[in-house]
């Protein structure tokens, strides 16, 4: 298909600078006007490749057009430009186009072959990606690797984690008890070693169980002489066979694959590597994240991809081959245009798994595969496939990252991510969570209670429901019931409010309204981070007599009263515990704390025992309920 006028004249170097904040161009009239209304951009959809990109990443992009982009509405088109890694020259060069209609923009990629006029003469910065398994592919990763562990801090090991060892910029590690050693050459014969008190690196492959167990190819009691003896490479699965050839091309020789490396069928041993999964995760060279499946194609009766994570499916929305042309207009090869999708993890089915909440917070580095892109994440960048030739900033050059200045704010957000995931069996909630547990509590020196940390307990404790009837009671016990792994479902900390989550309590403003706290947990097995059979925390603190009423104008909402007042509207966190309607059921409200606008209340239900109770919501009220209340200041049990 043709290009229409308007489009044959987009050359990287006509296109106008801007100034893009990542959500919307700052002075539209600075760029380059495209069509004149949204209109004569569907019109020219038709008989213009570039056109139809643009028309079609918008409806990719919006699912309300005709709210947020009128018919009427003009295109205006700019250049973010970017430098180049390694060059002499530090002039920017083109590495995405962004085009805003309305209330909306779409980033288009900008990219060139290494050879052509236009990557030469340093017009554009990005390149095209390379093939999967190619020589540039590996090699492209292999620069990563390379460049993180030499020139990022943040990204390193520190002294005192373990028996660890730097030479020539290279750490080296204790390997975790078992690893498959797959040696460094396509020769090498794969087999699994017990690698207790051996050192060295490792690769870790995260990836996604089928979800039929016929398929999972694992190591049993029966299965481990064989295994230790030798596994062909044509009887594993496509994935860890991908798996194998990148960590060889790595030049690394051993490889870490949880069904392989823990035997199945041993709960003592699965017990004993879960409390391990932290210091793997963390102590490996790198994580191999395969999401190669979009949930968005992702079938009822899907397992693993028999094509594993290295070949990748054609592009939802092409690629635009443009003409480039010189200053002097005369035509020098080609260049080329592709929408950027907004990068989600949400989109890809092995982040709906809640077993990968630890794989993505505790690895240093990873390179992660999808359907579209390989890019790469480590604690101090993130750099995609198309442009691996940019400059990168790094994010942290201290030995500490980010999430250790703003830890709170790091685990809070965490928990809420791990309670949107789903898991096979209910009961794992606090094993997949132990890992991450064990890392942070010796990490941080903080005690760790069902997904509290000591050092953040009053956040910790006000969790609620993400909206209405989202969570639900387990079919077995959890966690007591202050603690949000104690029901399944999404959760949100927000209730104190952006910059208290992000940075912590300020203690000029903030009053802790709860005194000698402490936590009795009983764990199920030696895991202490692991599965419960039981829980309770003790603490004084004011508690009040109310009451919740169920008025069906407001329900799935209900009325907080006391003293004759109506206090405040919230979400129980469980439905099926709102009273039948219109009618009243007595509560007590435990004050947690109080600032200069707010008081944050636990609301809580009795238990058939004097003085112990179970939590079955959260809200706010005026500060003046806890001046002029009738509380009283006791000593209780929740369990």
């Amino acid at each position: 298909m043709p290009l229409c006028w308007i489009c044959e004249q987009i050359t990287p170097w006509t296109l106008k600078p801007i100034e893009f904040d990542g959500v919307r161009i700052q002075d539209p009239t600075l760029c380059n006007a495209h069509h004149r209304s949204f209109q004569y951009l569907e019109d020219s959809a038709s008989n213009c490749e570039l056109c139809k990109l643009v028309f079609d990443s918008f409806l990719h992009t919006s699912k309300t057009l005709g709210r947020d982009i009128r018919r009427e509405d003009p295109l205006y088109m700019g250049a973010w430009m970017q430098r180049p890694r390694d060059s002499e020259s530090d002039a920017p060069q083109l590495s995405k186009i962004v085009v805003q209609c309305g209330e909306v923009d779409i980033t288009l990629l900008a990219f060139a072959d290494p050879c052509s006029e236009a990557a030469l003469v340093q017009d554009v910065v990005g390149r095209l990606p390379p093939e999967a398994e190619s020589k540039v592919q590996y090699e492209m990763v292999a620069r990563w690797l390379h460049e993180c562990m030499h020139d990022h801090p943040a990204c390193r090991l520190t002294a005192g984690q373990g028996k660890l060892k730097y030479e020539n910029g290279l750490e080296t590690v204790e390997l975790p008890s078992r690893v498959l050693d797959v040696g460094t050459s396509i020769e090498s014969k794969i087999r699994l070693t017990e690698s207790s008190g051996m050192e060295g690196q490792y690769t870790v492959l995260s990836h996604r169980w089928p979800t039929d167990p016929s398929q999972h190819f694992t190591t049993t009691t029966t299965t481990l002489p064989n295994r230790k003896s030798a596994i062909r490479l044509e009887e594993m699965p496509q994935t860890f066979q991908d798996a194998v050839k990148v960590s060889r091309e790595l030049g690394i020789r051993y490889l870490w694959i949880d069904s392989l490396c823990i035997i199945q069928d041993d709960a003592r041993d699965w017990e004993q590597q879960s409390m391990l999964m932290g210091k793997i995760y963390y102590q490996g060279t790198v994580t191999i994240m395969a999401a190669s499946k979009s949930i968005t194609t992702l079938e009822p009766e899907w397992d693993a991809s028999p094509i594993g994570f290295l070949r990748r499916p054609a592009l939802s929305l092409p690629t635009v081959k443009m003409d480039y042309y010189d200053r002097n207009w005369s035509l020098k090869g080609n260049w080329f245009i592709r929408h950027q999708k907004r990068s989600n993890t949400r989109h890809w089915e092995l982040f709906t798994r809640g077993w990968v909440v630890q794989e993505e917070l505790l690895s240093r580095r990873k390179v992660l595969y999808t359907q579209e892109r390989i890019s790469w994440h480590c604690k101090s960048t993130t750099i995609f496939d198309v442009e691996r030739e940019r400059y990168n900033k790094f994010v942290e050059q201290s030995p500490k990252g980010w999430e250790d200045h703003y830890f709170v704010g790091h685990w809070l957000s965490s928990a809420e991510m791990f309670s949107e995931r789903s898991l096979t069996f209910e009961s794992d909630m606090l094993p997949a969570l132990s890992g991450i547990a064990a890392h942070f509590s010796k990490r941080h020196g903080q005690d760790y209670y069902a997904g509290i940390f000591s050092g953040s307990i009053l956040e910790g404790l006000l969790w609620r429901p993400s909206y209405a009837g989202c969570l639900s009671r387990p079919a077995k016990y959890i966690a007591p019931s202050w603690s949000w792994t104690s029901l399944i479902g999404p959760i949100k900390n927000d209730i104190l409010g952006v910059k208290n989550v992000e940075t912590g309590l300020d203690k000029a403003v903030v009053t802790n309204l709860l005194e000698d706290i402490h936590f009795k947990l009983y764990p199920e097995s030696e895991n202490i981070y692991g599965r419960l059979i039981g829980g309770k925390m003790e603490l004084t603190g004011w508690l009040k007599r109310a009451e919740i009423y169920r008025e069906e104008s407001i329900y799935p909402l209900v009325l907080l009263r006391a003293d004759g007042k109506r206090m405040a509207l919230f979400l129980l966190d469980l439905l099926e515990d709102a009273p039948a309607a219109l009618s009243a059921v007595e509560v007590r409200c435990l004050y947690v704390l109080t600032d200069t606008e707010k008081l944050y209340v636990l609301v809580l239900r009795g238990t058939k025992t004097d003085k112990e109770y179970e939590r079955i919501g959260v809200t706010i009220a005026d500060p003046a309920w806890f001046e002029e209340g009738d509380a009283r200041k006791e000593s209780i049990v929740i369990r």
